[in-house]
């Protein structure tokens, strides 16, 4: 969701799509398509009023689905070729089109998106610039955890439970 309450749906079979979806009018309007096609990647809104979006290479080419950033004010997708999607691979044996999919992503402060799985490596993803990516080190002695889930239950404190996977 955006920070106006509207529903912004990407990627899947439609590849490159977005489209917004707004209670108020009841209404599905399209928007601008994103930089790279994508199906299963991962969003976050974050603080600045952006979503990020990496990951999902079961649509599209596969490999390389490096972070964007939608501007939901001016209807605009800019890639962020350093904020780097090889980081948060999980070790699928099926390859890339399954390991870089479902990403927990929790937007922070200041435009930063905090990636706690389902790679057991944790990343942070700076959305200004050209992105940037920094390794947030190992989550526990958890392995990785595709089909598992994430939830920010005190935010505040920054505090994340996970499980399954």
């Amino acid at each position: 969701m955006d920070v106006n309450g509207r529903v912004i749906v990407t990627g899947g079979d439609d590849e490159q799509k977005t489209s917004i979806y707004d209670a108020s009018s009841n209404s599905w309007v399209s928007a601008a398509n994103m930089v790279q096609a994508r199906g299963y990647q991962s969003t976050a809104t974050c603080s600045t009023g952006r979503i990020f979006n990496i990951g999902g290479s079961w649509s599209g080419a596969q490999g390389g689905k490096n972070g964007e950033l939608y501007n939901p004010s001016t209807n605009t997708w800019t890639a962020l070729p350093n904020a780097l999607v090889a980081p948060l691979l999980t070790n699928d044996a099926q390859g890339v089109y399954r390991a870089d999919n479902h990403a927990w992503l929790f937007g922070w402060k200041n435009g930063y998106v905090f990636q706690a799985g389902p790679s057991k490596r944790m990343n942070w993803y700076g959305t200004s610039g050209s992105g940037s990516q920094a390794s947030a080190g190992p989550r526990g002695d958890s392995n990785d955890a595709m089909c598992g889930n994430a939830v920010m239950y005190d935010a505040v404190a920054g505090k994340i439970i996970t499980f399954g996977g």
